[in-house]
């Protein structure tokens, strides 16, 4: 379902990451001293709160107020998300004319960085960081541009690349980005950067890289890496070198690492290895972690589709999903374009593709007693996600002993429930999921709520950071879901609906 984003406004970093001063004119010459206090007065004139940052190291000199106690107000505005920009750089240049700490100072911005969503903080921070050659800051530029905001999608006009460019003027982003990933900044300013950050400069790299060579000459880097010594490095080699199955995000990254290292995986991935071994070169092409579980679904319950062909699978959905009644989301709510039938997206569907969607379609059976079960179970879903309004509900879809599938429901935390339009996976959720086929999650805010049956710009971002495969499940009325299967990269094909047993 849609919802607001905050802005991200982008400036472009001067060439020169010349000083500008965002106090330039904003304090008369004949105003009065403004009392420190003023600055962390949300109510006050931002000129009011300007002038008192502009007189903080008089009133220090002065004994007005100490030292410490003085950086602790500045940085209070500067992480400041409720104020306005500029106010926020104020803090930020004041705080650099306190060279006593810049030590201090270099740690902040580190810790500020990764989760700051506005556009000027970010080149401020950048230009001074490029002034001091602070270059500890490249992992927290990193986790924040790895950040994809739906108003800023084309990096190029994002400021953290060029900030980790004019760091490292004399070397490649590529580079850069590989530097940590191998953690190389992870001691530097006394911030002791996570695997978080080394997971998102991976995603960033695949993502920048400008083929498939590039990439395979990456995992060449790395294909010695030991488990004991960097378990994260391994993993990714690891999933390349077995499964052909290359992480693109961080979040995949963290994916790939507990399919391998986790000993309950253990029986899994050696059955999805043995099955992806078998696979014609037709049947691995842009092969994905999300489509182990499909294969080995089908190698434990339908052996006969791991020799199909692409055109088969999809032969058999087409006449799957034929003859339902279908309802497609309204396309002025979202920013993507197409609809979602199979005949739109058939060209974009890999044989992995196919036979994920397939899976979900046969589920989708309605009347039938096989799946009487499951759609029962759906609906109970359905009701309470209907009831509760403080968020939307989802889970994981795994399988059955007889291979039919199980809808987990993970409901979000209570400090993560956002509205009834928006679902957050809990971590719980997403660390069960490892073997899983789907993510799903369901839009019935109303009952009646045909105009949303379908994934929304959100739901797609989120398929694309997770990798995976998704179902939405919406309510067209009070006795009637509609299923709709999404992938990352776009695709959508809406597989009919089922009605309440």
């Amino acid at each position: 379902m849609p919802r607001l984003r905050c802005s991200f406004p982008v400036i472009l970093l001067a060439a020169t990451f010349a000083a500008v001063s965002p106090l330039s004119g904003c304090a008369g010459s004949n105003a009065g001293p403004e009392p420190i206090a003023k600055m962390l007065d949300t109510d006050a004139h931002s000129r009011t709160r300007l002038r008192a940052i502009d007189r903080t190291w008089d009133a220090v000199a002065a004994g007005e107020i100490e030292r410490e106690q003085a950086r602790e107000m500045l940085k209070k505005v500067a992480w400041s998300r409720s104020t306005y920009w500029s106010t926020r750089v104020a803090a930020i240049d004041a705080l650099m004319r306190d060279t006593e700490n810049l030590d201090d100072t270099r740690a902040m911005f580190a810790l500020l960085v990764p989760t700051e969503r506005v556009g000027e903080v970010l080149d401020r921070i950048g230009r001074i960081s490029v002034q001091q050659g602070w270059t500890n800051v490249a992992p927290a530029f990193v986790r924040a541009w790895d950040r994809n905001t739906e108003e800023v999608r084309i990096d190029d006009d994002r400021p953290e690349p060029r900030v980790l460019r004019a760091l490292f003027a004399d070397q490649t982003l590529t580079t850069t980005l590989f530097q940590v990933f191998r953690g190389d900044f992870s001691a530097e300013a006394g911030v002791r950067f996570s695997e978080r950050d080394r997971r998102a400069a991976w995603g960033l790299l695949v993502r920048t890289a400008t083929d498939d060579r590039e990439i395979q000459e990456l995992l060449s880097r790395i294909d010695s890496a030991d488990r004991d010594s960097d378990p994260l490095m391994w993993a990714v080699a690891q999933g390349a070198m077995r499964f052909g199955a290359i992480p693109q995000t961080g979040e995949q990254v963290a994916w790939v690492e507990r399919l391998l290292l986790r000993p309950e995986n253990s029986a899994f991935i050696k059955e999805a290895e043995s099955v992806v071994g078998r696979l014609s070169e037709e049947q691995r092409q842009s092969w994905q972690l999300r489509h182990l579980s499909g294969a080995v679904w089908a190698s434990r319950f339908a052996p006969e589709r791991l020799t199909a062909t692409r055109a088969e699978l999809l032969g058999q959905l087409e006449r799957e999903i034929s003859g339902r009644e279908h309802f497609f989301r309204d396309r002025t709510d979202t920013a993507w374009q197409g609809g979602e039938s199979l005949s739109e997206w058939r060209g974009k569907m890999v044989w992995g593709d196919v036979l994920l969607a397939l899976i979900a379609a046969e589920a989708v059976r309605t009347r039938s007693s096989e799946w009487r079960e499951v759609h029962a179970d759906l609906f109970a879903q359905a009701d309470a996600d209907h009831t509760d309004t403080s968020t939307e509900y989802g889970g994981i879809t795994v399988w059955d002993e007889g291979g039919r599938l199980d809808f987990r429901l993970f409901p979000p935390r209570a400090n993560s429930r956002f509205g009834d339009d928006r679902f957050v996976a809990s971590r719980e959720m997403i660390e069960a999921s490892d073997g899983a086929l789907f993510h799903y999650h369901f839009h019935v805010m109303r009952q009646r709520n045909a105009d949303y049956a379908g994934p929304s710009h959100d739901d797609f971002e989120y398929a694309r950071l997770q990798g995976r495969s998704c179902l939405v499940l919406t309510f067209i009325t009070e006795n009637r879901l509609n299923v709709d299967y999404y992938q990352p990269g776009g695709v959508r094909v809406d597989l009919g609906t089922i009605d309440r047993p």
